[in-house]
């Protein structure tokens, strides 16, 4: 009896001693800011610069900041980025990722959207890590597994949420990028604001959607850096998958020496 009691007190205590994952508005506009790394070969880091010691080695960083405006309400998501044309994303019926003019809101280009809407969360089965210091700030560290149809890992995310106000805010995330199992990067994001509350109807009102083309580059750096930003994964891997076949029909072909 006693066994069965101390059982009971240790599960209580277990228990206890497990948080809830804290929710996130889902209406909310932020700004934040991205470095992406993305390598191939053997490379290594020194300071602020990436180096290739060795010829087979490649790689690319990018940078990207604006503000992201998700309105889970009426499952719609736009980024504007600095130095970049505004991507407005519309899902349900019309499922299109559109580039668009900054001042008319007219569709540019549009690349086919295979994504459901998801807002910006900290999974419900994330793992905490408990708290840690960034960005100057005590912050709860949690991470999680991102999967493409349940298997195959494409990162591994790292979350950091300020929980010291009324309501939770990111300050920053870190990715390790797997793409179907294979290591190619990493990726920083730092939130600099995070503004909750419902959003006008103005700024994704688009026009031109139905004559508007389809853009005949939609594996671009820009708009993968927006799908993985926003982590619109089964648009993002398909062009990863796109992007491969292109770089093996463009290698030189292989002559026998007969």
């Amino acid at each position: 009896m006693k066994a069965v009691f101390a059982f009971v007190i240790l599960a209580s205590l277990v228990a206890s001693s497990t948080a809830a994952i804290p929710s996130l508005a889902k209406d909310v506009i932020y700004n934040s800011n991205s470095v992406e790394v993305v390598y191939q070969g053997a490379w290594n880091q020194q300071g602020d610069q990436f180096c290739c010691p060795e010829t087979n080695c490649q790689v690319q960083v990018q940078e990207s900041e604006g503000l992201s405006y998700q309105d889970a309400t009426n499952q719609r998501l736009r980024f504007d980025g600095v130095g970049s044309q505004p991507i407005v994303t519309l899902f349900g019926s019309i499922q299109k990722e559109m580039l668009v003019d900054p001042t008319t809101l007219k569709c540019l280009s549009y690349c086919p959207n295979t994504d459901d809407f998801g807002t910006y969360q900290v999974p419900s089965n994330s793992t905490d890590l408990g708290k840690v210091t960034r960005n100057g700030k005590v912050v709860e560290q949690f991470q999680y597994k991102e999967t493409l149809f349940g298997i195959v890992v494409m990162e591994t995310d790292n979350f950091y949420l300020d929980l010291s106000g009324k309501v939770p805010t990111p300050v920053a995330e870190v990715d390790l990028l797997t793409p179907f199992g294979e290591s190619i990067g990493k990726a920083t994001t730092t939130f600099s604001s995070w503004v909750p509350g419902p959003l006008d109807a103005k700024l994704f009102a688009v026009t031109g959607i139905d004559t508007c083309p389809e853009d005949q580059n939609c594996g671009n750096n820009v708009r993968q850096s927006y799908r993985r930003r926003h982590k619109l994964f089964k648009t993002y891997a398909k062009y990863v998958q796109e992007n491969k076949m292109k770089k093996i029909e463009a290698a030189e072909p292989f002559t026998y020496g007969l």
